[in-house]
């Protein structure tokens, strides 16, 4: 029923997961990420996309994410990355067919506890340096000799995390410093069968340029937050109403904009509550007819206000259901949540996942 809604165009992601997917080996882990209801482009949907495009593994946080996909119908490999100790975390993940990413002894006792006569593939995550979660580096034989005694489960990957993928072309860089460690794990599973992998977007893209091959999980650069990449969210709404305001007149809470000439203000029905952060008052500006036009006044909850002054020639046809673009494109005219992202001395993904559950998502599939 609103006019504001996220329209999310699924042939641009996947166009964007098929130039990330040609950056690495056609035999490689490949596993885009669609944890956080991919990044705020819904779960459910995106994985559908890339499982009919042929992706055989995708990647969540939660057990919980997992387990929607899963009642969904969804078939392909599910890999739930985030931390769990409890055993019913743990019994769920044998119960829904989901692909645990190991990366602690607690996780792993859990595991053993509910799971130790099920069929189970797993993953093994070794921290190298980003001091978050995985193995120690020097735990990767003991690790090895322990998981033989279960005969039903199956080492189907082992993985780190970088944690500066983009200097992953330095030889002196992070990078390669925990790639370094990396070979030492991988070095301790010699003779098994498995994936590696590290890579997310910016460092596949990174390493790509040295045709270094490790599997990838890329995330941002699914959804267009990377540069090189298309857009895959627009966020849009229309003009509600419009008020004439006179010189010296204010807008908004806290009367911290005044208007310098007589002015035409147009109201649009989103807010904070709906994603666009307070904190943008005054700093930003949205399409209107493939123009940019400013933002004035404070961010409400559930609104925002536009200075339509310059679109004066233009004014006796603009009025309410007017369409107003806040990222994404409109016809030639495009703004990138990079751009909300620079302003708010953020980054895009904190842009993309903060768009509310209550604006509706309309997919695009042509």
């Amino acid at each position: 029923m609103r006019p504001t809604q996220a329209v999310i165009n699924l042939p641009a992601l996947l166009r964007n997961a098929r130039k990330l997917r040609s950056l690495v080996g056609d035999e490689t882990f490949f596993c885009p990420m669609v944890k956080a209801n991919a990044y705020g482009h819904g779960a459910v949907q995106v994985a559908e996309a890339l499982a009919s495009d042929g992706v055989e593994f995708v990647g969540v946080s939660l057990v919980e994410e997992g387990i929607e996909l899963r009642n969904a119908g969804l078939k392909m490999k599910i890999l739930v990355f985030g931390a769990f100790n409890d055993l019913d975390s743990a019994r769920s993940i044998g119960e829904f067919s989901l692909t645990p990413v190991i990366s602690s002894r607690a996780q792993l006792s859990a595991l053993e506890q509910t799971c130790a006569n099920t069929k189970l593939n797993f993953h093994l995550k070794f921290d190298t340096g980003m001091n978050r979660l995985g193995f120690e580096v020097d735990q990767a034989t003991n690790l090895r000799s322990h998981l033989a005694k279960f005969a039903n489960w199956n080492i189907e990957g082992v993985c780190t995390h970088l944690l500066k993928g983009d200097d992953a072309n330095l030889p002196g860089g992070f990078s390669a410093k925990q790639l370094a460690a990396f070979n030492l794990v991988l070095k301790a599973f010699e003779g098994l069968e498995f994936y590696s992998h590290a890579l997310n977007s910016s460092g596949l893209v990174s390493l790509s340029k040295n045709l270094v091959q490790l599997g990838a999980r890329p995330g941002i650069a699914l959804y267009g937050g990377q540069d090189g990449f298309e857009s895959v969210m627009t966020l849009k709404s229309q003009i509600v109403a419009t008020r004439e305001v006179s010189v010296g007149e204010v807008v908004s809470y806290n009367a911290n904009w005044t208007a310098n000439r007589n002015s035409i203000i147009g109201i649009v029905p989103v807010g904070y509550a709906d994603g666009v952060a307070r904190k943008l008052t005054n700093q930003f500006s949205v399409l209107v007819r493939e123009q940019r036009v400013p933002v004035v006044g404070t961010v409400c909850m559930d609104y925002v206000m536009l200075d339509l002054t310059d679109l004066k020639d233009q004014l006796k046809s603009l009025g309410e259901g007017e369409e107003v673009v806040f990222f994404g494109q409109q016809g030639r005219a495009e703004i990138r949540g990079l751009e909300w992202a620079l302003i708010l001395d953020t980054i895009s993904y904190e842009i993309f996942t903060r768009i509310s559950s209550r604006v509706p998502r309309n997919y695009v599939s042509t």
